[in-house]
């Protein structure tokens, strides 16, 4: 099992936030409580049709992606992402503490991870841990054409 899909996964959800909150932009009307937005809102209003097909694109990589991935952790992933509000959900062990919280790990927690390869809990924080071996794919490594 490739676990680093959910790093894929993470970077996927974190682009088609940003795009959404493009298309909000592009749907505010301008009115005295958002003028100062006017010029922005105007530029992503005429750039609406090409966010919604980015979206549409990132949004079928993330279907694609997460049907890569067994379904009960990706209904914890999901699960997560509601719960928490701070980025980022996944976090790749390497060490003796979590590098999310900086919480020092019980060693049979280390020893089941490493052992096992499947994510587990950070007792302290709750987010997804995944031992590694390798590195960490960059951000860039989800984002296929536009960089968006």
């Amino acid at each position: 099992m490739t676990w680093s899909l959910f790093f894929v996964l993470q970077e996927l959800d974190a682009q088609i936030e940003s795009l959404r909150d493009e298309l909000r932009l592009a749907d505010t009307l301008p009115d005295g409580r958002n003028a100062h937005l006017e010029e922005r809102s105007a530029a992503a209003r005429r750039e609406a049709t090409s966010i919604r097909a980015t979206l549409d694109a990132r949004e079928a990589k993330r279907a694609e992606t997460a049907a890569g991935l067994p379904e009960a952790y990706v209904r914890r992933y999901d699960r997560l992402r509601t719960q928490q509000k701070l980025r980022p959900w996944v976090v790749g062990l390497t060490g003796k503490h979590c590098p999310a919280c900086n919480l020092v790990l019980p060693s049979a927690f280390l020893s089941d991870a490493r052992r096992t390869g499947e994510p587990v809990s950070c007792p302290n924080c709750h987010r997804m841990l995944i031992w590694r071996s390798d590195p960490i794919p960059s951000s860039g490594a989800a984002q296929g054409g536009s960089g968006r």
